[in-house]
């Protein structure tokens, strides 16, 4: 989230499911904690979360989101929400969490994942950790991510 965004924007949504029927199956939300007072509005229906005014400061915030069904006794489960306020000279990913998939077959130089970036300036990727094993490899300035060699096993005897 930019630091100066317009209040009541929503800046994301948390989603919970309840297999249940009826009233069971019903889910809503409620804002547990946020630390930084009342900058964030949660909606209990929908679970967004909207901006109900301008962080002063860039920093990260960390809320709790608790997602209860409306059976009797109500079940309930809490996540950690963490949003990150940046200024507009920051670059930005247009995803919080990348996810991807490579069958371990996959040929060598088969593209694992490509990032999207919004930046202001020139932007430089890096893999920073979970690579220890050299398994991939980045394309510095495009964000493309690629595998480098296959993980060897020793298969038992």
């Amino acid at each position: 989230m930019v630091v100066n965004s317009k209040v009541g924007q929503p800046v994301l949504q948390v989603k919970a499911e309840d297999l249940d029927i009826n009233e069971n199956g019903i889910v809503r939300y409620e804002l547990v904690r946020s630390p930084f007072g009342d900058i964030y509005e949660l909606n209990k229906q929908t679970g967004e979360i909207f901006l109900r005014r301008q962080p002063e400061v860039v920093d990260q915030h960390e809320l709790t989101v608790k997602a209860y069904d409306l059976g009797l006794p109500s079940l309930h489960a809490e996540t950690q929400v963490q949003i990150k306020v940046v200024t507009h000279d920051q670059p930005v990913f247009e995803h919080q969490f990348y996810e991807t998939w490579l069958p371990e077959s996959a040929p060598v130089q088969s593209t694992a994942l490509a990032l999207t970036v919004t930046a202001k300036h020139p932007v430089l990727f890096s893999i920073e950790g979970g690579n220890e094993l050299d398994l991939f490899g980045i394309d510095y300035q495009a964000g493309k991510t690629w595998k480098l060699k296959t993980k060897k096993r020793i298969l038992p005897k």
